[in-house]
């Protein structure tokens, strides 16, 4: 007999092992989980599965190696590898505490037979294999805060705020009107302010004033004071003649109808206007410049192919004239056109100015002047004829030349200075001027020359342009949202959470809409507030970056952490930085909210 490896004694010729020792004598120390007293297996010493408890997963393997005494008729025991057997979980198996699954034998309970031997040559025993089942039952757990809510109901958050979402939206949109951006600019005039009080009285005396309602108007104040106090008597001898004889000498004269008939009625102030000032420091009562205003009008307006559709027409179906200072020049001088004009005619009528200024600005040549067949009250009995046998004076002084003008400190003038002049076109204001402006006045180069400059015009097309540079000016906002989530989109390296991030800042802008319309109850939405998507752009992309910062951090901080423990962490830093992100923003848009501008308060709530 030889020693084994331990120091025992083996007979000779008897083979050893394939671990190098004896196979009777060879042990596998392992360390088993704690079987069940009441039921064992005779043969192996392990717990038998109760047949109340086998349902479960599908079972492991695993390799056991025989122990016993050493005659090899002796019943082999078994004993789990530690390896396979160790159990980590800390959680209880139901109707068992603590301890493992019971385990099956892939053979008979019966003792197996002892190891054969054939031709002197030891073979060890059929392998057995071990079946462990281990089954775990999680019962369910209310959630104990929101970062465990996210992570373990994933699915049914979202879920639960597309709901929100969308019926908040079906709300908005059913329940109140749809923003109405047709006057763009209303809401931006002041409020509790002088010029807002102001503004509001001006409406109010507007609204007042006109035919059959509280005020009229009527320069004629003697005449109103004394209609109702006439009394008939005889008219003096001269005075009788003198009304036989006005009358006729009032409508012999051919060139006053000729200038009655020249414009197309008197200018009014729904038609559209154009303001001309001097491009050089002189003024603009000279040939040059009242020329050059008539072939301005010409080559910017009326040669433009809408003009013709849009102008007023005479009865010989004719564009009406311009009431432009250079027309008015050609009526009063008996030419055909504005450019037919001479110098002489110009000085002919700066003289004939010079004498009715004087009878405008002291309030004596008013509309009730002039012409013939009127009843006019004594006042008008001082204006000469000349000033009022037409109203081109009248018209001249009053609509188309500035102030300043002719005016009693500048009466004595030899060069009186004429800084603006006006032009009435035949054509109502409105939207149907749009292509002439976009073709034709947008540009400054075509409306200026040498002598005159366009310096302001009125088309009434103040809400058009402003609603078409608007939707000009959105492609820029547009562009600066791309620019935000593509950078966002290279920054996490992920389309589908770039298109979370669109998705949270319009369910966003969608409950706020909710609030507005609904809770609040604002009727009035104004298109500024359409920049609350770039700015809930920008705040959201600041925040989804910090975020994906700080999830990472969690994870290199935590890397066998549960997704619970990582999301609370996360959530936990987050929000301190949300609480002061959120605070400073209220801060700005409170102090917008003081804003006396309308709109601009609508934009803080």
């Amino acid at each position: 007999p030889s020693s084994g490896p331990e120091g025992e004694q083996r007979p000779e010729g008897e083979p050893l092992a394939p671990d190098g020792g004896s196979p009777d004598s060879t042990q596998t120390k392992a360390v088993a989980p704690e079987a069940s007293p009441e039921r064992s297996c005779s043969l192996h010493s392990c717990p038998l599965e109760d047949p109340s408890n086998s349902s479960g997963p599908p079972p492991t393997t695993s390799t056991l190696q025989p122990v016993g005494p050493s005659s090899p008729l002796a019943p082999a025991h078994f004993a789990y590898p530690q390896a396979l057997q160790e159990y980590q979980g800390g959680s209880s198996l139901p109707g068992l505490g603590d301890r493992a699954a019971l385990c099956s034998h892939g053979s008979s309970l019966s003792p197996s037979p002892a190891p054969s031997q054939r031709d002197g040559t030891w073979k060890p025993p059929a392998v057995q294999h071990h079946v462990v089942s281990v089954r775990q039952e999680r019962a369910f757990q209310m959630p104990k805060s929101y970062s465990q809510l996210i992570a373990e109901w994933p699915v049914a958050v979202l879920m639960l705020c597309l709901a929100a979402i969308f019926l908040c939206t079906l709300a908005g949109l059913l329940g109140a009107r749809l923003p109405d951006f047709s006057k763009p600019l209303l809401g931006f005039e002041p409020r509790d302010t002088d010029i807002g009080s102001k503004l509001v009285v001006w409406r109010a005396l507007q609204a007042l004033t006109g035919p059959r309602k509280l005020l009229f108007l009527s320069p004629d104040l003697e005449l109103n004071s004394s209609s109702s106090h006439n009394t008939l008597r005889p008219a003096p001898r001269g005075s009788a003649q003198e009304s036989i004889v006005r009358p006729r000498r009032m409508v012999e004269p051919l060139e006053d109808r000729r200038q009655e008939n020249f414009f197309c009625g008197p200018p009014e102030k729904s038609y559209a206007k154009l303001v001309f000032m001097s491009t050089s420091s002189g003024s603009l009562w000279n040939l040059h410049a009242i020329h050059s205003m008539c072939r301005m009008e010409q080559d910017q307006i009326r040669s433009h192919t809408s003009f013709g559709a849009l102008c007023q027409r005479t009865a010989a179906n004719q564009c009406c004239p311009s009431w432009s200072l250079g027309n008015y020049l050609a009526v009063l001088s008996n030419r055909s056109s504005c450019l037919d004009t001479t110098q002489a005619d110009a000085a002919r009528t700066l003289a004939l100015l010079r004498t009715c200024a004087l009878y405008y600005h002291s309030g004596a040549l008013v509309p009730s002047c002039l012409g013939p067949g009127k009843n006019k009250s004594p006042r008008c009995a001082q204006v000469p004829t000349k000033c009022s046998q037409s109203s081109a004076i009248y018209q001249l002084l009053h609509f188309l030349l500035d102030r300043d003008f002719l005016s009693p400190q500048t009466t004595d003038y030899q060069v009186p200075s004429l800084k603006y002049s006006l032009l009435f076109l035949p054509t109502p204001k409105g939207a149907s001027l749009m292509d002439i402006y976009l073709d034709r006045l947008a540009t400054p180069w075509g409306l200026a020359d040498n002598y005159t400059s366009v310096t302001g015009m009125d088309l009434g097309l103040k809400q058009e342009l402003l609603r078409y540079f608007l939707v000009q000016d959105t492609v820029y906002p547009l562009l600066a949202l791309a620019a935000i989530f593509f950078g966002i989109a290279l920054y996490l390296r992920s389309f589908f959470l770039t298109l979370m991030v669109l998705l949270g800042v319009l369910g966003s802008l969608l409950v706020a809409f909710f609030l507005y319309q609904v809770a609040f109850r604002m009727a009035y939405f104004p298109f500024i507030n359409l920049a609350a998507l770039l700015l809930l752009s920008s705040v959201c992309a600041n925040h989804t970056l910090i975020f994906f910062d700080l999830w990472r951090l969690s994870k290199s901080q935590l890397p066998s952490g549960g997704l619970a423990q990582r999301v609370g962490r996360t959530m936990h830093h987050f929000g301190y930085l949300l609480l002061v992100s959120g605070l400073t923003t209220s801060a700005a848009f409170y102090a917008s909210y003081l804003s006396r501008l309308p709109a601009v308060r609508c934009l803080a709530l």
